[in-house]
């Protein structure tokens, strides 16, 4: 995680060093800190040896200090042209990280780690760009939970006639897509609780008596989405536990009462109760999938 800092940290101030086959042996050096030691792989240094992945065999070890030489400069020439446009800025700066990992894992300079290589490349691509930081770690985040799908992309792309990068791009763009909508539901509930929180403090302001705050820590207490029986309200935490130790199931009956009358829980026969944590989605904006309709 220090090397991912690291690249935060000398990126984000847009006067990050060029990209250099240098840069990426110093990573590599870095990367294999602690890692089990094996006489074909050399930290920070490129391989001396064929090497053959799977049906793929990695370019000619003679050739590869100058083939990441060339990626390098293609690619500090592309970022150096990327559209200030955010619309455009983001998914072309996408198309440039998935390009350099499919072209660093084609290469495959080192004797080791150079998948882990090519998603570190991807990823200060796409800081470099501006790309937020929670963003930028989605793509290895989807590859890592369809580890499988992410090698058999891999090996596609490498022995299908004309090199098909096309297949590998959809394949990280569907993960990047996925992994957008799972952060922005996040975000929501997030702002959700957040907000019922604030709206339930509102409604008990100036409420200081036992009975008033009891209900408060009751209706804040309840599970979001879930239904829970009558009986276990009492016990949901400790602080609740204590306020109805010497309190008799009419006081429970009456508090969740009064919480029903305050529009703030809905109590259903055989079902218990739940907060009713829906009124704050009038003020949350809709989301929209791509073709601008609203999503579910």
């Amino acid at each position: 995680m220090s090397l991912f800092n690291d690249i935060i940290q000398e990126c984000l101030p847009d006067n990050a060093p060029p990209l250099s086959a240098t840069r990426l042996k110093d990573q590599h050096a870095r990367l294999m800190v602690g890692q089990p030691e094996n006489e074909d792989v050399v930290p920070g240094a490129f391989r001396t040896h064929d090497v053959l992945v799977g049906r793929y065999r990695g370019a000619p070890p003679e050739d590869c200090e100058y083939l990441v030489d060339c990626l390098c400069e293609w690619l500090n020439n592309e970022l150096s042209q990327l559209s200030d446009a955010p619309a455009l800025r983001t998914p072309m700066a996408f198309i440039l990280a998935t390009l350099a990992h499919l072209h660093l894992t084609w290469i495959h300079p080192f004797g080791d780690g150079n998948g882990r290589m090519s998603r570190l490349l991807e990823f200060e691509l796409l800081i470099r760009a501006g790309v937020s930081v929670p963003a930028a770690h989605l793509l290895s985040d989807h590859y890592n939970k369809t580890r499988d799908m992410y090698y058999s992309i891999l090996e596609q792309t490498s022995v299908r006639p004309d090199y098909p990068a096309e297949d590998f791009i959809h394949y990280a763009a569907q993960g990047l897509v996925d992994g957008l909508r799972e952060q922005i539901v996040q975000v929501q509930e997030m702002q959700l609780s957040i907000m019922w929180q604030s709206y339930v403090h509102e409604r008990f302001h100036g409420q200081h008596t036992q009975a008033r705050t009891r209900m408060r820590d009751l209706v804040l207490a309840l599970p979001a989405g879930l239904w829970t029986p009558v009986d276990d309200v009492t016990i949901l935490n400790r602080g609740l536990a204590e306020a109805y130790r010497s309190k008799t199931s009419k006081t429970v009956t009456r508090d969740i009462n009064g919480l029903v009358k305050m529009g703030l829980v809905e109590k259903q026969r055989g079902r218990g109760v739940r907060p009713r944590v829906e009124v704050m989605s009038a003020f949350l904006h809709p989301r929209r999938d791509p073709s601008g309709e609203p999503m579910s």
